[in-house]
């Protein structure tokens, strides 16, 4: 680090700017892993169960949709956001920046089978253009709750001071 004056309140507020940028890069990783694994789990188990390649929950078009409306936006957020109150309370970093991601993965992965359960039911009983529309808003809303529980990297404490 190089000092560009004899204040030792810059060293803090580059220490604090530091944790800052970690932790919203890895509140966006943890976003696009989560998100990006649903649509792989949902499009293959979609494939499997069906047994037909034309018979996926989303058309080309609805791809590109979701990809650059609901994964830009959100993850362009979570990059941006302010530093946590308690930021310079913690205790230095020493882990991977992927480290809790299992569990953003597998409630992603448990997401995705039980929306290709829901587009089963629809599709058995109604038609594929529905069920390509619950798809795709099941897949937006699914992101956007994501985007919320990524925005904070600790859980509630609902503790008082």
């Amino acid at each position: 680090m190089v000092l560009l004056d004899d204040n030792f309140a810059s060293i803090v507020s580059a220490v604090e700017e530091g944790r800052r940028i970690y932790d919203n890069t890895k509140k966006f990783i943890k976003y696009l892993l989560a998100c990006n694994f649903y649509e792989v789990v949902l499009l293959a188990l979609c494939v499997i169960i069906f047994r037909d390649p034309l018979l996926v929950p989303f058309v080309a078009i609805q791809i590109l949709w979701i990809n650059l409306v609901t994964d830009s936006f959100p993850a362009l957020a979570l990059s941006t956001q302010e530093t946590e109150s308690d930021v310079m309370k913690r205790k230095p970093i020493d882990e991977s920046l992927l480290a809790g991601i299992k569990g953003f993965i597998i409630w992603a992965g448990v997401i995705g089978i039980a929306t290709v359960g829901t587009i089963f039911f629809v599709f058995q009983r109604v038609d594929l253009a529905l069920a390509q529309t619950l798809a795709v808003t099941s897949s937006v809303i699914y992101q956007m709750l994501r985007s919320l529980s990524c925005g904070r990297l600790k859980p509630f404490d609902l503790r008082v001071n």
